[in-house]
Parts: C-alpha cells; structure tokens; sequence
C-alpha cells in the first residue's frame, strides 16, 4: 500500500467561536484540558502507516501553534508545522487550496498517500479500519456516517455508493439530500489522485470545503466510501464545544480511542 503522511488541517479562523478564538486557534482550544489537536494526534500517530504527520495553520495564529509544538514531548511520529501565509478569514486560502499548498511546500517526487483530517474535530473512531479499507481499495476513500436528519445533511457533503462502496454521486451542502448517507471530514487520498488537486484548482473550483473536490474528483476517478463509526465532535460553535467538554471531562479527560 505504500507510506501514509497525515494532514491536519488547523488555518481556519473560528469565526463562530468568537470571541473564543479571537487569541486562540479551534485546534488549540482545550476540551477537558486537552488541547483538540491532541485528541487526533493520539489517533494518528498510533497507526502504524503514517510516517509523518504535517500541521497546517495561518500566519495570524502561527505562533501559538509554534509555542504549543515547542512544549509538546516528542510524539512517536515526526511533526512538521506549516504557515500558509493567510492572515485573516477574507484572504484565507481554503481546505483544498491548504493541501495543495503544503502539497507545493513538501516537493515531492515520489509523493505518500495522505490522509486529511480537520483539526477542529475530535473522532472517537477505528482509525485502523478507515486505513485497511483504504489498503483493501487502493483507491481514495472518504469517512462515512448515517444521519436522518435532513438540516445536518444540508451542512454537509451527501454520498451516493453503488453496491461495491464506490461513491457514484456527491453532493456538498445540498438543498435536497439525496441519501441519508454524509462525509464527514476525514479523507485519505491516493497518491494518484494528489496531481489532481492543482488540475482541479487551475479550472477555477471552489477552493474551500474539502467536500467539493471529492465531488469532482469521482467523476473520473474511484472514490470509495467507508462507514466510520463511534462518534465525531464537530468543534464548530460554543454549543458543541461544550458539549464535548462535558462529555470528555466525564470520560475523566481519556484519550478519544482509549
């Protein structure tokens, strides 16, 4: 299957968590005073296909993520921070247009796999069954969940899969879901499919929600779908912040998948 290099996407600007992050990254923020960066970096750095694992912030919050990496103890991986020179929320660069960035930053010729995780989420999951799916694949494979509630598909991107898994249609924030099937953010990219992201940029698409490109890429290239599991914390709002406080200070602070 090859070596698989994590990306954390943290260089989004928290703008409904003011005023929250008006000094302080989502990432950054603690959840049972853990920050919840720390939550996915217990996960992913316990699979044994990740080599490596890349942060990717802004210039406006990355020196706090600097200070946090330099008190941090070394992981069992090695972890690079990246700066992507946007400086507010008017000039960020987007999900996608951050991978390809750090994409651009890494050089590389012979390119890892990478899976991509938003760094404002904390998955309670088997990280180890979303990578094996990926390995059984050999294909691009998104994280999957079932939701019957037709006002949280419409904030997300809505699969349709043919009886393989293959995603067959996507839809990123549809007015009218078509399946009670979402995506999460959580994706693992081929490493034959990471040219595409520049491919895909140049034509002029939407360089935001991760969503979008998944919605492009699977009309000429497999996409497969692979149900997750457990439960995500979308730390999107000062609502679902506190709920996950609550619910990991019960759990007496333990890591997401202890």
């Amino acid at each position: 299957m090859g070596s698989v290099r994590a990306l954390i996407l943290a260089a989004g600007y928290g703008t409904r968590l003011k005023p929250l992050t008006d000094r302080l990254p989502k990432p950054l923020l603690p959840v049972a005073d853990r920050p919840v960066i720390e939550y996915l970096l217990w996960d992913l750095e316990a699979l044994p296909e990740v080599t490596g694992i890349l942060v990717v912030s802004n210039a406006r919050f990355h020196d706090q993520f600097a200070a946090w990496l330099g008190k941090r103890p070394r992981g069992k991986k090695p972890l690079r921070l990246l700066n992507d020179g946007s400086t507010a929320d008017e000039n960020r660069r987007g999900a996608i247009g951050d991978v390809q960035f750090v994409l651009e930053s890494l050089d590389d010729s012979e390119p890892d796999h990478l899976l991509v995780v938003a760094g404002d989420h904390i998955f309670e999951i088997d990280f180890r069954s979303f990578v094996s799916a990926f390995r059984d694949r050999d294909a691009t494979t998104i994280g999957l969940e079932r939701e019957t509630d037709p006002r949280e598909l419409r904030l997300c991107g809505v699969v349709e899969l043919d009886a393989s898994g293959r995603v067959v249609n996507f839809e990123e924030k549809p007015t009218y879901p078509r399946t009670e099937i979402l995506s999460p953010p959580i994706y693992l990219y081929h490493r034959r499919d990471l040219p595409r992201l520049a491919e895909y940029l140049a034509e002029g698409h939407n360089p935001d929600a991760p969503g979008h490109f998944i919605e492009w890429l699977h009309l000429s290239s497999p996409v497969y779908g692979h149900f997750i599991g457990g439960r995500r914390h979308d730390i999107g709002n000062l609502e679902s912040y506190r709920r996950a406080d609550a619910h990991f200070r019960a759990r007496k602070a333990g890591p997401a998948t202890a």
